[in-house]
């Protein structure tokens, strides 16, 4: 919706606003009508929005500077957020907090490259090439890959509402996937 706000080829239609919502809809039958059950605490929900923030203020920004190269982009990305995690780390727990991480390096090297730099550099030129409205779709997609991981690999069961969520979030994806860029 913010780049739609700021930039004149992200403009979104009645469908691709349409998506937007339903796709939205979709998240919220995923995660159940468990959620307003008061079971969250306030700095849960409060980190669960800033996180969302930064998704889109990462979006928009890379959307501004798509003339660099995504894998510079990434590397920023990846860059500062350990410098800000790094200082919160030791903020919090000083030095022990890194204490452990020598024994765990080479999972910590995997993780960090194969499983974050990778898929953000991917992203990176996603956004580039699609934009931020269409890259912002894989965000959609993720709690119904984790819900179906879930079942798959952990042998969860599937819910109703799980099942209804995943399906509206596809339906959501393809709305805007499918409605034509940059018309109001």
């Amino acid at each position: 919706i913010a780049a739609h706000c700021l930039f004149a080829d992200e403009r979104l239609n009645a469908q691709s606003a349409t998506g937007v919502l339903v796709g939205l809809l979709g998240v919220g039958l995923l995660i159940g009508p468990e959620a307003g059950a008061g079971a969250a605490t306030l700095p849960a929900v409060l980190a669960m929005l800033g996180v969302a923030l930064c998704y889109t203020l990462g979006n928009l920004y890379t959307r501004t500077v798509r003339h660099h190269h995504p894998l510079r982009l990434a590397m920023g990305q990846q860059l500062f957020s350990a410098i800000i995690a790094g200082v919160v780390a030791l903020a919090l727990g000083g030095a022990a907090a890194f204490a452990g991480a020598g024994d765990h390096l080479p999972s910590l090297i995997a993780l960090g490259v194969v499983c974050t730099a990778l898929p953000i550099a991917a992203f990176m030129r996603l956004i580039v090439r699609a934009g931020p409205t269409r890259a912002a779709l894989t965000g959609y997609a993720v709690p119904a890959v984790a819900v179906v991981m879930g079942a798959i690999v952990l042998d969860e069961r599937l819910s109703v509402w799980q099942a209804a969520g995943g399906l509206t979030v596809l339906l959501g994806v393809f709305l805007v996937a499918s409605a034509g860029r940059g018309r109001a």
